[in-house]
Parts: C-alpha cells; structure tokens; sequence
C-alpha cells in the first residue's frame, strides 16, 4: 500500500457523504419518476423530476440529487424539505457529460414562482444555473428553513426579482448561511441578494454582480455577526448611494471587507456605492472605481 493509502472519491462535488446517504440523479428529458428497477439511482437511469427525488431522501443522510443537462421544472418553487440535502449540477467530469458545465433549470412558462424554496435545514445547492420568473426570487426560504449551514455555491441566477432572498420571518434562515462563488446576471429585476433574516453570521463571499439593479446586496434584518467578503461589483451606473452593499436597517457587528464596484468606466464613482445605517459594522479594504485602489467609508 506504500506510505500513504489509498483515497477514494465517488462524488467529485467535494461535498461530505454520510456512510448512509443515497445518490440520485434526475433528467427531465430522459428520466421516469418510479423507483422500479432502481430508477433514478444511476446516470443512465435518472428520475424524472426533482420533486420526486426530494420524496425519496431521507432527513439528515446527506442524499445527494445530481441533476443532468437541462431540466424543466416540474412544480414551481420546487420545496426542498428534507434535512441534510444536496442538490447539485452534473459536475464537468461525469462520464457522457462533459460539455455540461452546470445544470440550467428553467420555469415553465404558465406557472409563477420561483425555482427553489428551501423549507428545511443543511441544504447545498450548487452548479445550478438558475432562471426565474417576473416577482418571483429565484432561491427564497420557507419558515421552516431554521436549520444551520444553507450553503449556496457555484450558481448563476437570471429572470427573477432577486437572486437569492431571505426573511422576512425571523430564522429564515436561521444561522451561518453561505452564498459564496455565485454569478448574478443582468436580467434580474430587483437585485441580486435581499437579506431579510434575523439569522446570525452569514457570509457572503466571492459572487459577481454584473450590471443587475441596485442595490446589488440588501441586508434589511436585525441580525448580527455577518460578513461580506471579496464581492465584485459592476453596477448598471454611478447613481445610487448603497447600489452595490447597503447594510440599509440595524445590523451589527458585520465585517464588510475587500468587496469592488465600479461602473462601466475606468473612472471613480461619484455615488458612494457602499451605505451603513446600522450599528459597530467594520469596513475595510473596499474598492471604489478608477484604477488602483480607493478607501471610500460608506454613506
């Protein structure tokens, strides 16, 4: 065996799997919902929607849902309630996939709502390519969703109001929620990230906000401890005070650090694009326009 063992990976997500969790994939154009023949258990084999892989997982096992190349959704918002659930795009490096750099998941047309709505705690999302629908947010929360460590990652949100929208109950979600290496596209029509909750400590790190209206993040809750990290920023214009974070409420101790916003021009902003009007929030190393860095404090 040498001096090191063997390791080995059977999810290439990255993601941990629980020696009890189950695998499904799901496939819109090719799937059949039935668990005959151990459907929806193999890529070759997939359900048929993800409603229905949902009502196979198990609270707490960390089931993990691949979803393959394009998929209509089959109800709208599809519910997630199931603890401990991964969804997850077809990751590049499966077999017969590989031009399929994420899954894209599209409403049909006649049904208004949004994709996702998590009503459950420990819920992953990742690699999904996302378009909502007019007024609807893409990913929004039920008042169930009070378990810890919702992570978004690796997503791309287009067509509805806001990417990703919390609250505004109280714990919805509840606390360390990650929205981390995510893309915001222009054709979202409100903002990007609405953070209603009173939930503590969530992050918010590494996206990218392309030209999609302001304010870009909104942090409206009373919660405390967050941080907003390394976001990049390219607003719509130099107009609005607060287009890029606008902590707009009372939240406090939040860490707002290293985050960059510009408009389509290589000079400074005249309209501060960073507002606080809460409470022992801390700045740092935010960049304002132009070239080369700028400390601006916020509004």
């Amino acid at each position: 065996m040498g001096l090191y063992p063997k390791v080995e990976v059977n999810h290439p997500s990255g993601l941990p799997e629980h020696p009890h969790g189950n695998v499904f994939y799901v496939n819109y154009q090719e799937g059949t919902d039935t668990t005959k023949w151990k459907q929806g258990t193999k890529a070759s084999r997939p359900f048929e929607t993800i409603t229905y892989a949902l009502a196979q997982c198990s609270d707490d096992d960390n089931d993990i849902i691949y979803v393959t190349t394009v998929t209509q959704l089959d109800t709208q918002p599809v519910i997630i309630n199931k603890r401990a659930v991964q969804i997850i795009g077809l990751p590049n490096n499966m077999p017969g996939y590989a031009n399929q750099a994420r899954c894209w998941m599209y409403p049909d047309a006649h049904v208004l709502g949004g994709v996702f709505t998590i009503s459950a705690g420990d819920v992953v999302i990742k690699n999904m390519m996302l378009w909502g629908t007019a007024g609807q947010p893409c990913i929004d929360f039920g008042v169930e969703a009070t378990g810890v460590r919702q992570v978004i990652s690796q997503c791309s949100f287009h067509a509805g109001s806001y990417g990703v929208m919390t609250g505004p109950a109280a714990n919805q979600p509840s606390h360390y929620l990650g929205i981390i290496d995510n893309h915001f596209g222009p054709t979202l029509s409100t903002g990007g990230i609405l953070h209603a909750s009173n939930g503590s400590w969530p992050v918010i790190a590494d996206n990218f906000f392309e030209s999609i209206s302001m304010p870009n993040i909104s942090v409206t809750g009373g919660m405390a401890g967050g941080r907003i990290h390394n976001n990049t920023f390219m607003l719509p214009a130099d107009s609005t005070v607060g287009g890029a974070i606008d902590l707009a409420l009372a939240p406090t101790r939040w860490w707002v650090t290293d985050n960059k916003a510009n408009d389509a021009s290589n000079d400074a902003l005249t309209a501060n694009p960073y507002r606080d009007l809460g409470v022992d929030n801390a700045w740092a190393g935010n960049v304002v326009g132009g070239d080369g860095f700028t400390e601006q404090d916020p509004a």
